[in-house]
């Protein structure tokens, strides 16, 4: 008897998700990563992790998946890999080893291996997706521990998830390994995961040194942070276009590169970049300062931080190439977020942590609403309404054939 209202919650909710799978979905990833920080029993943590993880990968696959192939091909880089695939899907994976040249190896490689699996479509680009999202959530799971369903919720209801894994792939799958390199930080597998995050995309180069020595580190003081804050914004800002203005002189090299990428002409909105960086700067140092003393030298709450400042850093050392800079932006969000959702740990009021993580989840619903509802040019089913109308069966269709 005491299990009939369970059993009654489970086929209403089977019934709620058949008509609307999105929000049924959504509504129970949330309810379940604001639940299993607080669950004390292992049984029911696993039980209920692998509820999370379903939902999770599904609601994700709604909202990533079904991003249009074609359309407005405008920035739309689904489109670019689309034609890559297609173009290289008649040679045998042999052939095209021997043949390949360039950069990013792994995440092209991921591409021709899916294509060759699922053929040259929708389904291929699910696939990258779901292997490269759960890798994701390991290494959360890693560095966060029950906090890790959290980060990654919150890091869902950003733009810049869809962005990673449904247009800039390369670069999603490249900060996959970029946090596997975080988690594994203490053993020597940090050196194969920083080799794989730069072979998916060459602008974690930049990240390298620091991937592989940032154990190495003392947790950085307020001050020394804020130091190296400002001292990468002015030389971003203000010492780099002076010096390659000067080496301009000396040939077209550099003066390409600063017309190229400065300006407009990617339509990168520069500010509101910084903005954003700015907003992160303030979460991530004021939750380190709420930290107790003998907690921010945490192995974790040290990496994690550490690696956020050098984030910022490189976005700001990278000012005067806007399209550069905006790359390194990307990371400095789910990294901010990863370290907000470990700092929550601390709090000891049971009650002051349920009321936080409730409110927490419930901004992050809105963050949801406001993407599908703003953004819908290229995410979910590219119209609000169908998004509360679309049956499981829609849901099926549109991801099976997303063109």
């Amino acid at each position: 008897m005491n299990k009939n209202p369970f059993v009654i919650f489970f086929i209403l909710f089977l019934c709620i998700f058949f008509f609307n799978p999105y929000y049924s979905s959504l509504f129970l990833t949330i309810l379940l990563a604001s639940a299993m920080p607080l669950i004390k029993s292992r049984r029911k943590y696993i039980v209920s992790e692998f509820f999370f993880i379903s939902s999770f990968l599904f609601v994700a696959t709604i909202s990533v998946g079904t991003k249009p192939i074609f359309g407005d091909t405008t920035g739309n880089d689904k489109f670019v890999y689309y034609q890559y695939m297609l173009e290289n899907h008649s040679k045998s994976l042999l052939d095209w080893l021997i043949s390949y040249r360039g950069f990013d190896f792994i995440s092209y490689f991921s591409m021709k291996l899916s294509s060759d699996i699922f053929g040259v479509n929708n389904s291929a680009f699910i696939f990258i997706f779901l292997i490269y999202v759960s890798a994701l959530y390991l290494g959360f799971k890693v560095i966060a521990k029950k906090y890790a369903p959290v980060a990654i919720t919150l890091f869902f209801s950003q733009y810049i998830f869809a962005s990673f894994y449904s247009n800039t792939i390369r670069q999603g799958i490249s900060f996959t390994f970029i946090v596997l390199a975080l988690a594994f930080s203490y053993s020597k597998r940090k050196y194969l995961y920083t080799l794989l995050a730069c072979l998916s995309h060459y602008s974690s180069i930049i990240y390298a040194p620091f991937l592989l020595f940032i154990n190495r580190f003392n947790n950085f003081t307020l001050k020394l942070s804020v130091f190296l804050y400002s001292v990468s914004y002015f030389f971003g800002a203000y010492v780099l276009p002076f010096l390659l203005t000067k080496l301009s002189s000396l040939g077209s090299f550099f003066l390409v590169r600063v017309n190229s990428y400065g300006g407009d002409n990617f339509g990168v909105d520069y500010k509101s970049r910084v903005i954003m960086s700015l907003f992160f700067i303030f979460i991530v140092e004021l939750s380190n300062l709420m930290q107790p003393e003998d907690k921010r030298n945490e192995y974790y709450i040290k990496i994690v931080r550490n690696i956020f400042v050098v984030f910022v850093c490189c976005f700001f050392f990278t000012s005067t190439f806007e399209e550069i800079s905006n790359r390194y932006s990307f990371a400095i969000v789910p990294i901010g977020l990863l370290f907000f959702s470990i700092s929550l740990k601390s709090i000891t009021d049971s009650k002051v942590k349920v009321m936080l993580l409730f409110i927490i989840m419930i901004v992050s619903w809105v963050f949801n609403l406001y993407i599908i509802y703003h953004r819908t040019e290229i995410l979910y089913f590219g119209d609000f309404t169908a998004s509360l109308s679309d049956n499981l069966l829609d849901v099926i269709s549109k991801l099976q054939n997303r063109y």
